[in-house]
């Protein structure tokens, strides 16, 4: 892959992980568990946060997530907000402040030093959620400024 084809995969994925950030786009759905243990774990653990009677008659118990539209799905709220919330760029996002757009106004290129420093942060929250994609871009597009750009990825 070519260093040009991939700053424009690094804009574009980090790009929309702006827009998705700035849209702030959440839904709630409730997962149903099951009261089922699984074998072999040695232990029995049972999560139950209100109990009630499923279709089947199982007792089962529900859990109520509120869930963020992502660049890779709907992704945990809480997740996204606890790391927003450790990182004055993505607070700025997360506040509908900041940069509306990371790439320049001709369409071709950083809008700046400061999208690129916003992209770095977003391709790291990417990766930190399990965005494959911006882990294989975070690291190749800015490997120049590895010297310049502190990123925290989580271990």
């Amino acid at each position: 892959m070519s260093s040009r084809q991939l700053q424009r995969d690094a804009r574009a994925l980090a790009e929309a992980w702006l827009q998705a950030l700035r849209v702030w786009d959440v839904h709630q759905t409730t997962r149903v568990i099951s009261s089922r243990t699984a074998s072999g774990g040695g232990g029995n653990m049972r999560f139950l946060v209100g109990q009630y009677t499923n279709a089947a008659g199982s007792v089962a118990a529900g859990l109520s997530v509120r869930e963020l539209n992502t660049p890779v799905g709907w992704v945990a709220e809480s997740a996204v907000v606890r790391r927003c919330a450790a990182d004055p760029l993505l607070s700025e996002v997360q506040e509908g402040r900041g940069l509306a757009t990371l790439i320049h106004a001709s369409g071709r290129g950083w809008a700046g030093q400061r999208a690129r420093e916003y992209a770095a942060v977003l391709l790291a929250l990417a990766h930190n959620l399990g965005d494959t994609k911006a882990t294989e871009v975070l690291y190749l597009a800015f490997a120049e400024d590895r010297d310049t750009l502190s990123v925290e990825l989580d271990q």
